[in-house]
């Protein structure tokens, strides 16, 4: 068994308590206020309301085909609940980027398993999460889940870039943050009847999108 010197176990041991303390500051817990599209809600942690943006994931963006499919997925997950957030880390907006468990479920990682989100390929740099993620993308593609019905539906990233939808994105940042909890009754509820996102999702159930 290796004995360090007494100053050096001390230092170890500071510098594990640290580290610890770093990763619990970045943890904490709040309720489910809004969500706001595929991958960002609106919790409340206290008095507060804390926007958070899904890290490692990209979904649809507003008025892109499957954005109403992205919306009603994580709502149907999260809606009006309580979650576990761990900070990553801060966007040019001020969104907390973070990973976000339901009762142990990791959310970031179910919309890519239920074809919901890409994995963002230029943010996704935890392993090996973001490795396990990719790898859940690739099943979701062959089984045809979700966005995935399509044989070859247009990333988020690529469809931000095309001039005309810049300023439909910031739009729709701004107006589409209307509550879209699952209406019960097992139909189909007004926001998935409306087609909002004119993408002509395809939605069973109650809300619900197909698996």
């Amino acid at each position: 068994m290796l004995c360090l010197p007494r100053g050096v176990t001390c230092l170890v041991l500071a510098l594990a308590l640290v580290c610890c303390s770093a990763g619990a500051a970045r943890a904490w817990q709040g309720q489910v206020f809004k969500v706001v599209d595929g991958d960002s809600l609106v919790l409340r942690r206290g008095k507060k309301k804390v926007e958070v943006r899904l890290y490692g994931i990209d979904a649809p963006e507003y008025r892109q085909r499957y954005a109403l499919l992205a919306r009603t997925t994580l709502s149907r997950l999260v809606s009006n609940r309580e979650v576990e957030v761990e900070r990553m880390d801060v966007d040019a907006y001020g969104r907390e980027v973070a990973l976000v468990r339901q009762q142990g479920v990791l959310i970031n990682e179910e919309l890519v398993r239920l074809g919901a989100a890409w994995v963002y390929p230029h943010y996704c740099r935890s392993e090996p999460a973001c490795s396990r993620w990719r790898e859940l993308e690739q099943t979701a593609r062959r089984e045809r889940r979700g966005l995935w019905r399509d044989k070859s539906p247009q990333p988020p990233w690529e469809w931000r870039h095309e001039p005309r939808n810049r300023r439909s994105e910031v739009r729709g940042r701004q107006q589409y943050t209307a509550d879209a909890r699952p209406r019960s009754g097992g139909r189909c509820g007004l926001l998935c009847q409306m087609g909002l996102d004119q993408g002509r999702d395809i939605i069973v159930g109650d809300g619900f999108p197909f698996q």
